[in-house]
């Protein structure tokens, strides 16, 4: 019977453990060939054990990697794994010492065929033995899969970047500020949840979903500048604001609320005007109106809106569904975006809402998953951004004359004029802008953009923290 080999690893230090001289009876003294033989053999053994040991010291895991998880008790193993009979003495020897483990495995599966009681011989191994280093084999073979796949993942998306477009394509970063660096009284404000973005003059609107107040800042994002101001309570209710859109018309500020449950416990959007105060202190809601428009429910409404005027010099808002079709049930049906027309009435009970006019289509060369928001220049250049592509799609809208105003029984989008960009990516060709909720055009060239808060518990991955609940400008290739 085999004597199992001894552990080569030593476990506190790492280091060879000496082998032991070889006991040499009357017998094999008597025969120095069969001597030499043995002795060619255990030296052989020797050689080949301490160059395992330095593979697998180098390999991903290391050799201590079992003894860290499973100690000096080998049958802590068949309890993890449902195994029987999974206390030899030489199970990590007989598991360490093999560092292909695809042919280790094979050669057991082979040898004992599973029987528990195969009996030990020089080659094979016991059958406790065999279970143990073919379970642990499969483990750390399944792992070794999952890394080489993560690698071809990366090396894929390497190519993207490294395909001689990349700057043709990617929009650059010119500056950026976290929102926590632009006020110097945050009011109480820890958080914040971006999403939505415009520019009134040098002035810039920022609106939170999580937060009631209304961040108002300089477009030029100087860090505690004096024009920094966080108008209103963030907490002034309880629940979060769910503002998703922000416009501008009339000198007033409308916002948006995505989708909200109304009585009858059908969903709609609102659409709040918002009264400054002189001082920028605080500010009142005015006319809140739903739209009549009605969305599945409350994770895919708005996420978007601009205002244009009518023929008539009439407001209209155009409203950028969140998901595909405005469903939330669409969201892998990619390309079908969709803008809803919306004109404020009165109704007969004296009640407004945001009445739906017509539907348009948003051309399907914006192939994206998600719609996070949308600005229209004065002469109809449009930009949308996806949030989870980390895209921008620029085209351009028809339907305006040449005073400026749009009749909106045309309004359509140019087949022939659409363009998309990617932000920027990291070294490793990774998505670092992942939250992008909030675009708005500062010129022809350039766009003012605020990122949403990195999602926790594993749901994004760490590179989409570094620019999250920011405000950035990017420059257009």
């Amino acid at each position: 019977m085999t004597r199992p080999l001894a552990n080569p690893v030593e476990k506190e230090t790492n280091t060879l453990l000496p082998m032991a001289a070889p006991t040499v009876t009357e017998e094999e003294e008597s025969t120095p060939r069969r001597r030499s033989k043995k002795l060619l053999c255990l030296a052989l053994a020797v050689t080949g054990v301490a160059l395992v040991v330095a593979i697998w010291r180098i390999s991903p895991g290391g050799a201590t990697s079992l003894h860290q998880k499973y100690g000096e008790n080998p049958a802590a193993i068949g309890l993890d794994y449902n195994i029987e009979g999974a206390s030899h003495e030489g199970v990590y020897a007989e598991i360490e010492g093999k560092y292909n483990w695809k042919h280790w495995r094979d050669n057991y599966s082979q040898k004992s065929g599973g029987d528990d009681d195969h009996d030990d011989d020089e080659e094979g191994g016991s059958g406790d033995n065999a279970k143990v280093a073919v379970a642990v084999a499969n483990i750390y073979e399944g792992e070794s899969k999952k890394e080489k796949k993560k690698e071809k993942q990366k090396k894929k998306a390497l190519a993207v970047c490294e395909d001689g477009k990349y700057s043709k394509r990617t929009l650059k970063l010119a500056y950026e500020l976290p929102f926590a660096s632009l006020f110097r009284d945050n009011k109480g404000q820890k958080k914040y949840e971006a999403s939505s973005v415009i520019l009134v003059d040098d002035n810039a609107y920022a609106v939170c979903d999580s937060s009631w107040a209304i961040s108002k800042f300089d477009s030029q994002l100087q860090p505690f500048g004096d024009k920094n101001v966080q108008i209103g309570a963030p907490d002034r209710h309880p629940d979060d604001s769910g503002y998703e859109a922000l416009f501008y018309a009339d000198g007033l500020l409308y916002v948006v609320r995505e989708s909200v449950k109304m009585k009858d416990k059908t969903y709609h959007a609102i659409i709040e005007e918002l009264l400054m105060n002189d001082d920028d202190s605080d500010y009142k809601a005015g006319e809140k109106c739903p739209s009549e428009f009605e969305f599945e429910g409350d994770s895919k409404g708005f996420e978007g809106a601009v205002a244009v005027r009518d023929l008539a010099g009439e407001l209209v808002v155009l409203g950028l569904c969140e998901g595909n079709y405005c469903s939330e049930s669409a969201k892998d049906d990619t390309g079908n975006g969709r803008l809803i027309a919306m004109k404020k009435e009165t109704l007969s009970d004296g009640s407004c809402q945001w009445s739906t006019i017509r539907t348009i289509k948003v051309p399907k060369s914006a192939d994206f998953r998600d719609y996070s928001a949308m600005t229209v220049t004065d002469v109809g250049r449009v930009a949308i951004s996806s949030q989870e592509e980390s895209q921008l799609w620029v085209g351009q809208l028809l339907g305006q004359n040449p005073a400026g105003m749009w009749n909106v029984t045309e309004i359509e989008f140019d087949a022939n004029v659409a363009k998309i960009y990617d932000f920027p990516k990291n070294g490793n060709c990774d998505t670092v802008f992942c939250n992008i909720e909030g675009v708005h055009w500062m010129n022809d060239e350039m766009i003012l953009a605020v990122s949403d808060k990195m999602k926790s518990k594993g749901k994004q991955s760490f590179n989409c923290f570094e620019h999250d609940q920011s405000v950035h400008v990017f420059v257009l290739p």
